[in-house]
C-alpha cells in the first residue's frame, strides 16, 4: 500500500493514517453498531473501525475532499470539490 493518493488537481495528498498529515476515518453508523450481547476491547473496536472504514483526506492545494475506501482488494477514490459562492 502507497503512502499518497493524487488529487485532481494533480497534487499528491498523504494517506499515512500516522504521520500527522490529518488523515480522518469516517466510520459508519453500521461499523459502530455491535450485536445484542457482543463485547469487544477498544484495541478490537479500533481495528474494526479501520477495517470497515473509509478515510478521509483533505488536497492542500484545491480544498477537494477526498474518500478513499481501499477494502477487499479493490482501491475506490471518491473526490469532492468546495462549492463555490
Amino acid at each position: 500500500m502507497g503512502s499518497w493518493v493524487r488529487c485532481k488537481c494533480d497534487e499528491l495528498v498523504h494517506k499515512n493514517w500516522f504521520c500527522g498529515a490529518g488523515v480522518s476515518l469516517v466510520a459508519s453508523e453500521d461499523a459502530l453498531d455491535l450485536p445484542d450481547g457482543h463485547q469487544m476491547s477498544a484495541n478490537q473496536l479500533v481495528d474494526k473501525l479501520f477495517a470497515e472504514s473509509d478515510m478521509l483526506l483533505r488536497c492542500w492545494n484545491c480544498a477537494r475532499i477526498i474518500l478513499l475506501n481501499e477494502r477487499g482488494g479493490e482501491f475506490v477514490v471518491k473526490f469532492f470539490a468546495p462549492e463555490e459562492d
